[in-house]
């Protein structure tokens, strides 16, 4: 065992000096929701919510310690749980993939994306995926399972974006992190759908 005292490990990153990220799903919360999206009941409704996922750091000795907290994060009915995803560094910015939040998990004033850690430990988002996936469906959205907010799982810094999958929607997204974009540039379906793309922020 070499750390112990994370809750619901996702993905991870190292940074400098080898210290390595983690992403942290959360156990959820006391906010129990339906979600609050207008006409959409979650077949993984009631959700438990609330701002509990995190990103840690881990030293060469095994020691955690938290980088920062306050990410939504939320265990459906089954007692699975969406919180953060994934984790990219690029030198001393940290990057956090969020899957917790949005409309559909009670958490529509934290959406779920990918969020930057500020250096005051606030966050801010630079991608909200909520808002980008209701303006850019795909050209075949599942109907048993679908999810506004989708689920985001993966993230990987590339040639200076950050390449995002996403499950429920079935998507490939790029992201451009930069203060001044921000933003999903363009999407793809899976290779059962058509793909699709759009501009940052949707109309």
């Amino acid at each position: 065992m070499f750390a112990t005292g994370l809750v619901y490990l996702r993905g991870l990153d190292f940074g400098p000096g080898g210290r390595l990220y983690v992403a942290e799903a959360g156990p959820g919360g006391d906010i129990v929701t339906p979600g609050t999206c207008p006409g959409y009941t979650s077949p993984f409704e009631p959700y438990h919510s609330a701002l509990t996922a995190r990103i840690s750091r881990i030293d060469r000795a095994g020691r955690r310690t938290t980088v920062a907290g306050g990410l939504p994060s939320a265990r459906d009915r089954f007692g699975d749980v969406l919180g953060a995803a994934d984790v990219e560094v690029r030198g001393r910015t940290v990057y956090a993939l969020v899957a917790g939040g949005g409309c559909s998990r009670g958490l529509e004033s934290s959406p779920s994306g990918v969020w930057r850690l500020d250096r005051d430990r606030g966050w801010t988002v630079v991608a909200d995926f909520s808002r980008f996936l209701a303006a850019n469906p795909t050209a075949a959205p599942p109907d048993d399972d679908f999810e506004p907010d989708g689920a985001v799982y993966s993230m990987v810094g590339a040639g200076g974006r950050l390449i995002v999958l996403e499950a429920n929607h079935g998507e490939l997204d790029k992201v451009d992190p930069a203060p001044s974009s921000g933003a999903p540039r363009s999407s793809s379906g899976s290779p059962s759908t058509a793909a699709t793309s759009g501009s940052w922020p949707p109309a």
